[in-house]
């Protein structure tokens, strides 16, 4: 009785929890919070080509290194090759995790192209390998080995793991993944002193064109207001809206694509340029 009400419990949360996301969504913002699931009998040919080139060059070398790739699936195989020396507990947690594992990528396949944190939930299954593969040497107790003789290797995996990490980090934050902000996103960085010196304060909502990111030119600015991100921005009617929410600026990097045409009647006058970023005053059409 006390296993199925644990179990219970925690159904009881997660719906609690998802019907509060839920209305927290509906209440509060422009559904930009994905609240539901994007699965792959949605997903058309083109979307699936897409979705395993950015695995296989973006996400896939950053998880692991491929020695380290193929060590875990030489784990995750052994592991069923020679169930009956593995913990039942264990083999059973990793069979119904990795059930999870294959589920949660089906359900939400699209977004795996793009979006890397979406796979935060299923790094657990990594160390699950290792301790369950660990454990079953150590049930097989073979002659020939000893666990001492894992020290060493081990050691040299972890080291040359360490060095493969630092590789990937140092070419994430230096390499081509910074050539975008360092063209276009840069001057928000150091654009407050000049909106200060021109009389636009803190406290005073900008709208910003364009960035396909979600609020990315506010977070760098420490500012309120809004960016366009799924047509958010795109029409004169959800432009008044943001002035009536407070909008006072509007803020067009010149580097970035054409102007917006649908807040072109609310513009009053131009404040000036920053480094190709043009701030203009806004207000409701006369």
């Amino acid at each position: 009785v006390r296993y199925w009400a644990a179990i219970l419990l925690l159904i009881l949360l997660w719906v609690c929890w998802y019907t509060y996301a839920h209305f927290y969504n509906q209440k509060y913002n422009a559904n930009i919070f994905l609240v539901g699931i994007l699965p792959f009998w949605d997903t058309s040919w083109e979307q699936y080509q897409i979705f395993f080139e950015r695995i296989r060059v973006l996400w896939w070398p950053d998880y692991n290194s491929p020695p380290v790739h193929i060590l875990y699936f030489s784990m995750f195989f052994s592991i069923f090759i020679f169930r009956k020396r593995v913990n039942p507990f264990l083999l059973r947690l990793v069979f119904f995790t990795g059930l999870a594992f294959v589920a949660f990528v089906l359900l939400f396949l699209p977004v795996f192209g793009d979006h890397d944190y979406y796979t935060i939930n299923l790094y657990i299954y990594c160390p699950l390998i290792v301790i369950t593969f660990m454990d079953m040497i150590r049930r097989i107790q073979f002659e020939s080995i000893r666990i001492n003789w894992f020290k060493i290797p081990a050691l040299i995996l972890i080291g040359y793991c360490m060095w493969y990490s630092g590789r990937r980090m140092i070419d994430r934050y230096y390499g081509w993944w910074k050539d975008d902000h360092l063209h276009y996103t840069r001057p928000y960085e150091t654009i407050n002193p000049w909106l200060k010196e021109h009389g636009i304060t803190r406290d005073d909502k900008v709208i910003c064109w364009p960035r396909g990111a979600i609020n990315i030119s506010l977070y760098l600015m420490d500012r309120k207001g809004w960016s366009d991100y799924a047509g958010m921005l795109s029409t004169k009617e959800q432009i008044q809206e943001k002035i009536d929410m407070g909008a006072r600026y509007y803020l067009f990097n010149n580097h970035d694509g054409v102007e917006n045409e649908a807040v072109t009647p609310f513009i009053k006058d131009s404040i000036g340029e920053y480094e190709g970023i043009k701030v203009y005053r806004i207000g409701p059409i006369d």
